[in-house]
């Protein structure tokens, strides 16, 4: 686990989800509202969910250089009031992972990987 220069964990980990702070947004990007899903179960309709002011950008150039369907984006926090939950369809928390605060500044989330010898693959819920 990283460790940032405060002695707080830098890495979470939600379900099949990694989340990374990693700094402050370039100041070349531009941002839009964050799309709310970062993970959704095909089988079980739970999703990874952020609640809260976010705004969202897409690194090309990261995105290349992980492995395919491994990079979700870039969320911008301004305030540390933004929120990860799994919830079900109907929005209710679905009780199997536990709201995970979201740092200030900019956070990637990246998709867990599933092994199988014929693709790569996100990790199916």
């Amino acid at each position: 686990m990283k460790i940032n220069p405060n002695g707080i964990p830098s890495q979470h980990r939600h379900g099949d989800v990694l989340i990374e702070r990693v700094g402050d947004a370039p100041k070349n990007v531009d941002l839009v509202k964050s799309p709310p899903v970062l993970a959704e179960g095909e089988t079980s309709g739970h999703s990874h969910r952020i609640f809260g002011k976010i705004s969202y950008y897409h690194d090309e150039a990261l995105a290349r250089s992980m492995p395919p369907f491994a990079y979700i984006g870039n969320y911008v926090a301004p305030e540390e009031d933004a929120e990860i939950k799994h919830v079900n369809r109907d929005g209710s928390l679905t009780g199997e992972h536990s709201t995970l605060p979201v740092s200030k500044g900019v956070n990637i989330a990246i998709a867990q990987r599933e092994y199988d010898p014929e693709m790569e693959r996100r990790a199916a819920d």
